[in-house]
């Protein structure tokens, strides 16, 4: 039998070592729409030492880079997902560039969700650019508690021109791309 508790303030104890904290058990869950209920974090970085870096030459489809896929597990049902994705890149000479991205869930391919280009200017042998490619609210993913969503994020440029994830113009700075997913209450 469900009920209904009606309260205008709720405070924790004022001392000892829990002081001024309400506290829910383990697996219990505070539902309030509109709150964050987790974030995700993935940082796709290049430093000296790792290299990791991924180069997209000049084609009509697009290549996934791999380094930015984030996956998340919803802890409740009906949440929206704020997806911000922004990448560090050089374009070895101006050109259009393409990026876009995807959900998958429980890695089968679900919808593609948002499609962006620009015109970028040459970056090589200058410095870096970070571009904030995505800041999507998706409120259309379909899934059962228990379900992994995945964002995969794609690229491809055009006239000749060839784009490097996490480039760098000297071989020694850090150049870091990320992408950032916030689970959001409904």
């Amino acid at each position: 039998m469900a009920s209904e508790l009606q309260v205008t303030t709720i405070r924790g104890v004022p001392s000892g070592v829990n002081a001024n904290k309400i506290i829910l058990p383990s697996g219990q869950i505070l539902q309030a729409p509109g709150h964050i209920v987790q974030i995700v974090n993935n940082v796709f970085a290049n430093t000296p030492a790792s290299g990791s870096s991924q180069t997209i030459s000049a084609s009509n489809s697009s290549t996934e880079i791999t380094g930015l896929a984030t996956t998340i597990t919803p802890k409740l049902a009906g949440s929206h997902f704020l997806v911000q994705c922004n990448v560090m890149y050089g374009q070895n000479a101006a050109g259009w560039m393409h990026c876009k991205f995807s959900r998958d869930v429980n890695s089968t391919y679900q919808a593609e969700l948002q499609e962006n280009s620009w015109y970028a200017k040459e970056q090589y042998g200058g410095g870096i650019e970070s571009r904030p490619w995505f800041n999507h609210l998706d409120t259309g993913a379909s899934y059962s508690l228990g379900d992994t969503i995945t964002y995969k994020f794609y690229a491809n440029t055009q006239n000749h021109t060839t784009l490097t994830i996490n480039w760098n113009n000297n071989g020694i700075n850090k150049s870091t791309s990320y992408v950032t997913v916030m689970e959001i209450a409904q």
